[in-house]
């Protein structure tokens, strides 16, 4: 299970990175790059180019330094290709660190892979009631 928070937008940013460095154990960022992409407006990329540049560019970020990604947290548009890139990017670092144990050496160490998302209520509610009764079920 991943973790996740509730909190209302009156929430003191200052009190919330806290939370997440101490509650969450995440190391403090170095560079924070939130990522606002509409919902209703998404439009899969036509360049396929385009969007292995943007895919590198994110894992390149992602291993640079400790940087936190922060979306709306919906699987669609631009915060759907990060999470692929993340998800791509841990198969990596698994086969990597599998193959550096089976050639008897240690894994080499990481950056921590953090992806944030922010999701508000009503958005989570509207695609509750999007879903047919069928797929309530499987919630």
């Amino acid at each position: 299970a991943r973790p996740f928070l509730y909190v209302d937008g009156s929430i003191d940013l200052h009190v919330l990175r806290q939370f997440m460095i101490s509650e969450w154990k995440l190391q403090s960022a170095n560079i924070v790059i939130p990522v606002l992409s509409g919902v209703t407006n998404h439009k899969p990329f036509k360049n396929q180019k385009m969007t292995e540049s943007l895919r590198n560019g994110i894992q390149n970020a992602a291993n640079a330094s400790e940087v936190w990604f922060i979306t709306n947290g919906i699987d669609a548009g631009i915060p759907q290709l990060i999470g692929s890139a993340f998800r791509e990017e841990i198969a990596l670092r698994q086969a990597d660190d599998a193959w550096a144990i089976q050639m008897g050496r240690p894994p080499k160490p990481r950056k921590i892979l953090v992806l944030i998302g922010v999701v508000c209520d009503d958005e989570i509610k509207d695609l509750i009631d999007l879903r047919s009764p069928k797929d309530k079920t499987k919630m």
